[in-house]
């Protein structure tokens, strides 16, 4: 990856109108995935505080209960820039924000934390503005994931910017737990991707990975019925999308 354009910031600053218009244009493609990040949030108690961390297009906002008090971060101007009129959010980076300590009973973050490298200060400051007996959810790809591989390799090859993540691993759990988090939890998860048809797969995936040096829609389905399991279930195209969930706890 070009080294201008390795920080969160910086790339979707850049991709997220493209990024942007993959989840408007098809909205039901990752439903499945959102409502399992919702389910296993669990949403149970009124008035929980949730913070969406970062929250991107702010999609998760229209999503959960309607008694819980919704905020984003998020550092890209530009998905703040979309998200501020419609929804509670800020712009700040992830591991420095404004929030007083305990303020949070849900911290939350689907898929985003795998573009910051260095995430100890990330929990650092998560554990210092949750609430004690408050949980974090993490649902995000882990390094040994055909996910991982696809993105790190063939979306790394055909978006401009490149592809560099930096995924899940057993270390995010030892920084979880020297931090003080326990009764942390983990579990794979398989989120099926909805289309109609194999265009459709195609749009979406060119401007949600930013997939600019694509020019052969053949290469993309060739690599993506070999990296997944794609079946037509119901009469929906179904992608089967590998992601890995992490919960943990702040002590009473």
């Amino acid at each position: 990856m070009n080294k201008l354009f390795n920080k969160y910031q910086q790339i979707f600053d850049i991709r997220a109108k493209n990024y942007i218009d993959a989840l408007e244009k098809y909205p039901n493609v990752r439903m499945d995935e959102y409502k399992k990040f919702i389910n296993t949030i669990n949403f149970k108690k009124k008035g929980l505080k949730f913070l969406d961390a970062p929250c991107g297009s702010g999609i998760l906002a229209s999503l959960i209960p309607e008694n819980t008090i919704y905020y984003g971060i998020d550092p890209s101007k530009k998905f703040f820039e979309y998200c501020k009129k419609k929804i509670n959010v800020n712009i700040c980076e992830l591991d420095h924000n404004f929030f007083e300590p305990e303020f949070f009973d849900v911290i939350g973050s689907l898929v985003g934390l795998h573009h910051i490298e260095k995430r100890e200060p990330v929990y650092k400051e998560w554990y210092r503005i949750l609430k004690k007996g408050g949980k974090l959810v993490i649902m995000d790809v882990h390094q040994n994931s055909q996910t991982s591989f696809f993105l790190n390799n063939f979306v790394d090859k055909y978006n401009s910017l490149g592809h560099k993540g930096f995924f899940i691993s057993d270390n995010d759990i030892k920084l979880l737990t020297n931090i003080g988090f326990n009764k942390i939890d983990t579990k794979w998860v398989e989120c099926k991707w909805l289309f109609s048809n194999y265009e459709d797969i195609n749009k979406f995936s060119i401007n949600l990975f930013g997939l600019d040096k694509l020019y052969d829609n053949l290469t993309l389905f060739k690599e993506l019925n070999k990296k997944f399991t794609i079946k037509k279930i119901n009469g929906d195209l179904t992608l089967f999308w590998k992601l890995f969930i992490i919960t943990a706890h702040k002590a009473d």
